[in-house]
């Protein structure tokens, strides 16, 4: 078997000549210098290396780490500057998205289920699998991330936290048993939990539409397991007070995602997208939460199917990214048509394929997670578009 570790080379009369050899306890993919004796290197294990070599001494020193797999991220709002990733491990970490460089991190206590971000303030909020939820100020300005409040909801597990638009309210959900916690914040200070439902359903998406006028939740779900994937045929919308405003039961197909596609141009009436299983279209729906009804349905055809996408949108932009590592950003026009933009093939890097994306507020940086662990940063710039890596280094 191979040792693995680094050998430097000098070159004599036009040929390569091994000058030293340097044994280590991480097998390396790639090996970037960074100045005479200093390089990064990017281990098998998803971990990114800041290493120093020492040749007389044969030794490697290792600088800094910069964290193992990533399971979850988000861009930090409302500036986007700064982008939170928690790993295998549990060590939430923060990291400039312009520069790719590492900022600071932090030791969960316990096994982190999703990260949010608060879309007014440098807050992000962490659910765990033993009903906990953690609010962590991460402040641009500031050099560490600061705990601000913690409390334990339940004893089973959290899937997600989703704010509302005012950054003063949040919604924990656990979609296995359908339970909802609404949760009331007060800056700097602690968390209260303000009204708890249980839909007594499983849980497939949930998300929270709102603006000035009107914050309602809408909730995808299933009623039996008829189906091995994860996918339901069921819409409901609640108010703030979990009062049921609208119904879509028992639909023909089965959806595995839900999303606000443009924002409320019509009194009354929120826009939504729903993802469809194994089929090439989206589809979209205008729905009047007054008389309980859809007024408009449209179906999207893609060039991609959907079974093995998910949708992240931003205003009038939205991105669909697949299993194979491709994805594609749509343009919303005002004709209610999506126009492609940009497709990227991350498959070069994103070995096993895409898991997660996100653009951020200027449109401009878009994160890609592949199911390794591997986060990317990709910013747009006019047509090419500029590769910026935050924990992987390419060869």
């Amino acid at each position: 078997m191979m040792d693995a570790g680094i050998r430097g080379f000098n070159e004599v009369k036009g040929a390569f000549v091994k000058s030293w050899t340097i044994i280590l306890n991480y097998m390396l993919q790639s090996v970037v210098l960074a100045g005479d004796n200093d390089f990064y290197g990017w281990s098998d294990e998803g971990i990114l290396l800041k290493c120093m070599k020492n040749t007389k001494l044969n030794t490697i020193t290792i600088l800094q780490y910069y964290g193992n797999n990533i399971k979850y991220f988000v861009f930090v709002k409302p500036t986007d500057l700064l982008v939170v990733t928690i790993n295998e491990k549990n060590v939430l970490q923060v990291w400039d998205v312009s520069t790719g460089k590492f900022r600071c991190e932090m030791e969960l206590n316990g096994i982190a289920t999703n990260v949010c971000s608060n879309p007014r303030y440098y807050y992000v909020a962490v659910s765990f699998k033993n009903g906990k939820v953690e609010l962590l100020k991460t402040d641009p300005n500031e050099s560490d991330v600061e705990l601000i409040s913690k409390m334990v909801l339940c004893d089973e597990e959290l899937s997600c936290v989703n704010f509302f638009s005012d950054g003063k309210e949040c919604l924990a959900t656990n979609f296995s048993t359908g339970r909802l916690y609404h949760i009331r914040i007060e800056l700097e200070k602690t968390c209260s939990i303000i009204k708890e439902y249980h839909l007594k359903k499983e849980i497939i998406d949930a998300k929270i539409f709102d603006d000035k006028q009107s914050s309602l939740l809408t909730i995808l779900y299933r009623e039996h397991e008829e189906i091995s994937e994860v996918a339901g045929n069921n819409v409901v919308i609640f108010n703030k007070n979990f009062d049921i405003v609208f119904k879509l039961l028992n639909t023909q197909h089965n959806y595995t995602s839900i999303f606000k596609w443009i924002s409320f141009d019509i009194p009354g009436t929120i826009n939504i997208a729903l993802t469809v299983l194994k089929s090439f279209h989206i589809h979209l729906m205008t729905i009047n939460i007054v008389e309980e009804k859809v007024l408009r349905s449209k179906i999207i055809p893609l060039d991609h199917d959907v079974r093995v996408i998910k949708i992240s949108s931003w205003k009038k932009h939205c991105i669909t990214f697949c299993n194979d590592g491709t994805y594609n950003v749509y343009e919303f026009t005002d004709d209610d048509q999506w126009k492609k933009i940009i497709r990227v093939n991350c498959s070069h890097w994103q070995t096993g394929g895409l898991m997660a994306a996100e653009i951020d507020s200027s449109y401009r940086n878009i994160l890609t997670l592949s199911r390794e662990g591997n986060l990317m940063c990709t910013s747009f710039k006019y047509i090419s578009p500029k590769v910026k890596k935050i924990n992987k280094i390419l060869e």
